[in-house]
């Protein structure tokens, strides 16, 4: 009994330090990009991003993968906006018609100050 104690003492002792050692050896951004491919590779289809202007809906797409940081082509510094795919609600409406779907996913960017949400839509 004192062997399986001492074996759940050590296993949580060794989980511990390992999480300790992963906090501290990848920055916030890198566990951002992992957490981004683990989801990519085999997360959601059905993200939502809507921004806001003073408070009011401006923009909202569906069918977004995830939202991308950008980078320099030449200093390899990441940018101030993000970036992603998506088809765009037109009548912001939040159902996707017909003739928004025959559209089909379009680029846009997300600047850095701006007020917007993004939100896994198969939950609502």
């Amino acid at each position: 009994m004192n062997k399986m104690k001492n074996y759940g003492i050590g296993l949580l002792i060794i989980t511990i330090l390992g999480a300790v050692i992963f906090k501290l050896t990848f920055t916030e951004e890198r566990q951002n990009k992992m957490s981004r491919s683990i989801t990519s590779a085999f997360g959601t289809k059905e993200g939502c991003v809507e921004l806001r202007s003073g408070g009011k809906l401006t923009f909202r797409f569906f069918h977004v993968e995830k939202l991308s940081t950008a980078y320099g082509t030449d200093d390899d510094k990441p940018r101030n906006y993000r970036y992603g795919y998506g088809i765009r609600d037109l009548n912001l409406d939040n159902v996707l018609s017909e003739s928004e779907k025959l559209q089909g996913k379009k680029y846009f960017e997300v600047p850095d100050f701006s007020d917007h949400v993004y939100y896994d839509a198969s939950l609502k």
